[in-house]
């Protein structure tokens, strides 16, 4: 095998094993009521924006300094989906509990708990 090839399998080895790592055992998905109860009525934000989740299903929200608006659904994976034509492709996030602490899996990165804030504020990251 080629030695760039080696090196890189085993650096995207490496760097999954410390993904699944940085989840804990003890973690466990929000069900679909818990995660539409933790989210409807707060502005999340983002590393690049933020988005605020109305209790019906509606969302909007700005992304590296664009807006778009959409619905967004939960399921019983842990899983929020926002659904929006300005953004194509339909993005998703793994909510987890784990004790007192949430963990948020997005594209493969582990990350903890966004702020939030209650009502919406999108306006604020525009």
């Amino acid at each position: 095998m080629n030695p760039l090839k080696l090196v890189l399998v085993a650096t995207i080895g490496a760097l999954l094993a410390a993904c699944a790592a940085a989840i804990p055992d003890t973690a466990r998905p929000f069900t679909a009521a818990e995660l539409h109860s933790y989210l409807s009525g707060y502005t999340e934000v983002w590393s690049e924006g933020a988005g605020y989740y109305a209790e019906d299903g509606t969302f909007v929200a700005v992304w590296e300094g664009e807006p778009a608006e959409g619905t967004w659904t939960t399921s019983d994976e842990g899983k929020l989906c926002w659904h929006s034509e300005a953004w194509g492709e339909t993005p998703c996030s793994t909510y987890l509990f784990d004790g007192d602490s949430i963990i948020i899996i997005y594209e493969g990165e582990t990350s903890p708990e966004n702020e939030r804030y209650e009502g919406n504020v999108v306006d604020n990251y525009m």
